[in-house]
C-alpha cells in the first residue's frame, strides 16, 4: 500500500469515495442531518426576519416599516396596531426556542453521525485485515492497518464532523445573508463579498501547507507503530544490548515533529478568526467616518444597523468556525485518503457468520506438483513437489533450513496458494470454493505461538466465552501436551493468567500450550511447525509418545527439527531429496 498522497485531492470526490463505503444506515442518517441542518438555517433567517419589524418598531414607532407579508400575518390573526410589538415579541421567542430545539438536535446528530462513520471505518479496517490472504500480511505488513485502526479512524470524525458542520454554517450564513439583502440590497453584498474574499485570500495561502503537515502526520503515525513493535519484538536484545536510547530517539523525532505539525494546523485555523475581528472593527469605523462625510444620517438608519450588527454577531462565528474546520478538513484528507485507498484497492470479503461443514476426508491428502515463490523475481522455494498422505499417518517433515517447510504445511493448511500444482483430500481439488471446508478439519501448532493477555483455560480454548469452555477436555488435552503437571501446580490451575504473549511463561511451557490448544480442536489433522524446539529432551520424548499415540483417525503432519524425533513417525518426507 501506497502512503504517497496526491495534493489536489478534491473534498467532493473523498466524500464521495466515503459515501460510497457507507452502509443503508448511515446514508439514512446523513439525510436527518441534512433536513436538521436546513431546518436550522431556516429558524435563523426567520428569528431574523421577525427581529426587523420588532426592532424598527421599537426605534421609531410612529415610523415603522411592516412589509406585505407581515401585514397579511397580522390581519390574519385579528392583530391590533396596540397588540403588534407584543406579537412580534411573542413570534420572535416561539422561533427562538424552536431554533434552539433544533439546534440541539442537529448537535446531537451531527455528533452520532460523525462518530459512528469513524467506528464504520474502524470495523471495516479490522474486517479487511481478517479477510485478506496470509500471503498479503508477510508481503506488506500490518503497520498501515494497525496505524488505521490505532489513531487513523479519528480522522474520519474529524472529517465528518467538519464536512457537516460546513454545510451547516454555509446553510445558515445563506439564510442570514439572504434575509439582510432583501432589506438592505446595496450595503449587504459589498460588506458580505469583503469579508468573504478576507476568509478565501487566506485559506487559499495557507491550504497547501495544512496538506503538507498533514501528510506528515499521517506517515508519522505508520512509523511510530512501527517502532513501538519493533521495541516489543526486540526488547531482550535492546536491553541487552543497552541500546534504549536508539529506539527512544527515534520515537522522540517522530512524535516531537508530529507535535510540530499538528500546532501548527491548529494555529493557522484559529488565527483567522482574530484576523476577522480587527478587520472588523477598523471596517465599521471607516464605513461610519465615510457615512458622516457623505452626509447620510445614522440615526435614519439604526434599524438596519442593528440588523446588520445582528445578523453579523450570527454569521462571524459560523465564517471562523467554518474556516476552522475546513483546515481541518483538509489536515485529516492525507490520512484519510490513505485509509480509503486501503480499502478502494484492496477486495474486503465478508466474514462468514453461518457454520461451515468440514469437507470429507477419509482417505488421502496428495500434492500434485507444488510450485510455490514468494516473489515473482524469486526462485521457487518449491518447486515440482508431489507427495500423498494416507488418513491416520503420523507424518514428519525433514529438510535445512529455508528448504520449505514452514511452506509447504502453509500450502497443506490452506494458508498460501500454491503458484502450480494442486491439492488433492479424497480425489477432491482444494479451491477457493472449499478451501475453509478443508480447514474445518485443521488444527495447527505454528512455530511462533501467541497467548493472549488472559488465563491458562482461555489460551486453550481459543475464541470460547469462559463458560462455554469443557474444563476436563482441556485437561485431558494438557495431559497429552506434557503441561498438565505444571499448570495444577500454579496458584489458580487453570484460570491463572498467563500475561501478556506468554510473559510469565517459559518458551517450552508456551509451545505445550499451543499444542494443548491444537488438541482441544478435535481436528482430523493435525500441524505442526517445529513445535518442540524449545523443549529439552525428556519433555520432547514424552510429548512424542503421547502426541503421536492419539486416535488412529488423527493424522498428524509435523516439521521436525531433529533426527531424534523421526523415529516417532512412520512416513518421512525429505524436502533434500526432489520429487
Amino acid at each position: 500500500m501506497s502512503t504517497e498522497i496526491k495534493n489536489n485531492i478534491s473534498p467532493f470526490n473523498l466524500l464521495k469515495r466515503i459515501n460510497f463505503h457507507l452502509g443503508n444506515k448511515r446514508k439514512k442518517d446523513t439525510k436527518l442531518v441534512f433536513l436538521l441542518s436546513i431546518l436550522s438555517s431556516l429558524a435563523e433567517s426567520v428569528s431574523i426576519a421577525i427581529l426587523i419589524p420588532f426592532i424598527s418598531f421599537i426605534v421609531n414607532p410612529e415610523i415603522y416599516v411592516l412589509n406585505s407579508l407581515l401585514i397579511n400575518i397580522l390581519d390574519f390573526f385579528n392583530v391590533t396596531e396596540a397588540q403588534i410589538l407584543y406579537f412580534i415579541a411573542t413570534c420572535f421567542i416561539i422561533v427562538v426556542l424552536v431554533s434552539s430545539f433544533i439546534k440541539i438536535k442537529y448537535i446531537k446528530a451531527s455528533n452520532s453521525l460523525a462518530d459512528n462513520i469513524s467506528s464504520d471505518f474502524r470495523i471495516k479496517i479490522f474486517t479487511f485485515m481478517l479477510s485478506q490472504d496470509f500471503s498479503y500480511h508477510f508481503k506488506k505488513g500490518s503497520n498501515e492497518i494497525l496505524s488505521s485502526l490505532a489513531q487513523k479512524t479519528a480522522s474520519f470524525t474529524l472529517v465528518i464532523f467538519a464536512a457537516i458542520n460546513i454545510m451547516n454554517s454555509i446553510l445558515i450564513t445563506l439564510a442570514i445573508v439572504f434575509v439582510l439583502i432583501y432589506n438592505e440590497p446595496f450595503y449587504t453584498p459589498i460588506i458580505i463579498t469583503v469579508i468573504s474574499l478576507f476568509f478565501l485570500i487566506i485559506f487559499k495561502f495557507k491550504s497547501s501547507l495544512i496538506l503538507k503537515r498533514g501528510q506528515t502526520v499521517s506517515s508519522n503515525q505508520n512509523l511510530m507503530i512501527d517502532i513501538f513493535q519493533n521495541t516489543i519484538g526486540y526488547l531482550p536484545e535492546i536491553i541487552v544490548y543497552n541500546i534504549k536510547k536508539f529506539f527512544l530517539n527515534s520515537l522522540s523525532n517522530l512524535s516531537e515533529e508530529t507535535a510540530r505539525s499538528t500546532t501548527e494546523v491548529r494555529t493557522i485555523t484559529v488565527t483567522p478568526k482574530i484576523y476577522l475581528e480587527t478587520f472588523v472593527i477598523i471596517f465599521v469605523i471607516s464605513g461610519v467616518i465615510i457615512l458622516r462625510y457623505l452626509d447620510i444620517s445614522i440615526a435614519s438608519n439604526l434599524a438596519y444597523f442593528a440588523i446588520l450588527a445582528f445578523g453579523f454577531q450570527k454569521c462571524l462565528p459560523l465564517i471562523s468556525n467554518t474556516f476552522n474546520l475546513a483546515g481541518n478538513f483538509k489536515f485529516s484528507t492525507p490520512v484519510v485518503d490513505n485509509f480509503l485507498s486501503i480499502l478502494d484497492e484492496e477486495k474486503v470479503i465478508k466474514i462468514q457468520e453461518e457454520e461451515i461443514s468440514p469437507l470429507k476426508f477419509e482417505k488421502t491428502i496428495k500434492l500434485e506438483n507444488l510450485s510455490y515463490k514468494y516473489n515473482h523475481d524469486l526462485p521457487n522455494i518449491i518447486d515440482k513437489f508431489s507427495f500423498e498422505i494416507m488418513k491416520g499417518e503420523k507424518v514428519a517433515i525433514k529438510g535445512p533450513t529455508g528448504s520449505g517447510k514452514t511452506t509447504l504445511v502453509n500450502i497443506v493448511s490452506g494458508l498460501l496458494n500454491p503458484k502450480e500444482g494442486r491439492i488433492y483430500i479424497d480425489n477432491i481439488i482444494i479451491n477457493s470454493q472449499n478451501i475453509k471446508n478443508w480447514q474445518k478439519n485443521l488444527a495447527i501448532v505454528p512455530q511462533s505461538i501467541f497467548l493472549k493477555d488472559g488465563s491458562v483455560l482461555e489460551n486453550i480454548a481459543i475464541a470460547k466465552d469462559v463458560s462455554a469452555i469443557d474444563l476436563e477436555k482441556a485437561k485431558d488435552c494438557a495431559r497429552i501436551a506434557q503441561i498438565d503437571n505444571f499448570i495444577e501446580s500454579l496458584p489458580n490451575k487453570y484460570n491463572e493468567g498467563v500475561g501478556e504473549k506468554g510473559v510469565r511463561l517459559s518458551g517450552g511451557q508456551i509451545q505445550r500450550l499451543g499444542v494443548a490448544r491444537a488438541l482441544y480442536r478435535d481436528a482430523k489433522v493435525i500441524i505442526l511447525d517445529e513445535a518442540t524446539n524449545a523443549l529439552d529432551g525428556k519433555t520432547e520424548i514424552d510429548l512424542m509418545n503421547a502426541i503421536t499415540k492419539i486416535s488412529k483417525d488423527v493424522t498428524l503432519i509435523m516439521i521436525s527439527h531433529s533426527d531424534t524425533s523421526l523415529k516417532y513417525f512412520n512416513k518421512i518426507i525429505d524436502l533434500n531429496i526432489k520429487k
